[in-house]
């Protein structure tokens, strides 16, 4: 069955707890479990955490997420995020995460170019089907420098092996880079600059955040390199404090250099680029997308610190933008709504995209962007 034929029920328990606090302090805990089942990894059952500090400081004195879930098709997720503004009593900021995962159902059509999509081969199920097992560990200073922003630096070490491949699937036939395993030690460097009123919940300001990274030849597998870019900016559109409509639009640009693993390629496909399209449906090594979404919070009842709203999306990407030549455009529309409970800063958000491609719901515990 193809990613876009899937048949998806979700249902959700949420079960925030916001915990006591001294008068001059705030410490707030999201907890969401999480049940599920689809059609081709039967049922997941998951549970996470997060933690907002904020004791006299804003954005927050440490963030912290932590998130697991097992599938019954023999998947199996740990991950972790820790964020620490003014770090060690400095003004740097310091960020570590860790994803440890072992994924039975992993998805690699290919280069889109070079490998045009054949639905028949798509819906046996296993031709573009893998999985692996992989190990995502870094950390990152932000060095303040005024008013042009932070400088950012960091590690990033990746390990990925591919395993359970079919036989005569694209894996083992195709061979693409990364086919028998990769470990990249990445060197992370960029700019930030960072103007929203909230890192959660932003309605105003903008935010740029543009970073190479490049893998060291003496302790990687590969030579490659990845160009990151994103824009984004929010922008009110009345003055109601009581239902605040706004805009929130991102631009990002994605482009690999050199013998890159096929996981760090850019794709198209899923929350992070073009809602509504299956993740992983078309891959380029370098592209352009667009997400633009109306927001608005509808619903507040501040005695039990609730809050509902909606959203409306469209969302468009280029493939192959840096190749003139091999220009594609894909988009999809869709229609959201989010949630913000006992913390505002807690938002959980579901998301439906429409495309040619297919239908796509997307639930999560944080605004797309």
């Amino acid at each position: 069955m193809s990613p876009a034929h899937r048949y998806l029920l979700v249902l959700i328990w949420l079960v925030p707890v916001l915990s006591q606090a001294r008068p001059d302090s705030t410490v707030a805990y999201g907890w969401l479990p999480i049940v599920s089942f689809n059609t081709d990894d039967g049922f997941i059952g998951g549970l996470e955490m997060q933690r907002f500090d904020y004791r006299g400081m804003r954005p927050f004195r440490s963030f912290t997420r932590l998130t697991t879930y097992a599938t019954g098709a023999g998947a199996y997720t740990i991950s972790g995020l820790w964020d620490r503004p003014s770090a060690f009593g400095t003004d740097l900021r310091l960020a570590l995460d860790l994803h440890l995962s072992r994924f039975d159902g992993n998805f690699y059509p290919g280069l889109s170019r070079s490998h045009p999509w054949v639905d028949a081969l798509a819906d046996t199920g296993d031709h573009f089907r893998f999985g692996t097992r992989s190990v995502n560990l870094g950390a990152a200073i932000r060095l303040p420098l005024q008013d042009l922003g932070d400088l950012k630096t960091g590690f990033r070490w990746h390990y990925d092996r591919p395993v359970n491949r079919t036989p005569g699937g694209f894996m083992n036939t195709e061979r693409p880079s990364g086919w028998d395993g990769s470990r990249l030690l990445l060197l992370e460097t960029g700019w930030v600059r960072d103007r929203r009123d909230s890192e959660f919940r932003a309605d105003r300001g903008h935010r740029i955040d543009a970073g190479l990274a490049w893998a060291l030849p003496a302790a990687s597998t590969h030579r490659a390199a990845l160009l990151q870019m994103d824009l984004r900016n929010y922008q009110a559109l009345n003055r109601s404090d009581q239902r605040p409509v706004w805009a929130a639009m991102r631009l990002k640009y994605q482009q690999v250099f050199g013998d890159a693993p096929f996981w760090m390629v850019p794709s198209v496909g899923g929350r992070d680029t073009v809602r509504g399209i299956p993740w992983r449906r078309f891959v380029a090594e370098s592209v352009a997308s667009a997400n633009v979404d109306l927001r608005s919070w509808l619903i507040r009842l501040p005695d039990w610190k609730l809050e509902g709203g909606l959203s409306l999306f469209a969302d468009a990407a280029l493939l192959d933008a840096a190749r003139p030549a091999d220009h594609a455009w894909v988009g999809a529309v869709g229609v959201g709504g989010m949630a913000s409970v006992f913390t505002p800063d807690f938002i959980l958000t579901y998301e439906l995209g429409f495309s040619a491609y297919g239908t796509a719901l997307y639930l999560g515990s944080a605004l797309a962007f």
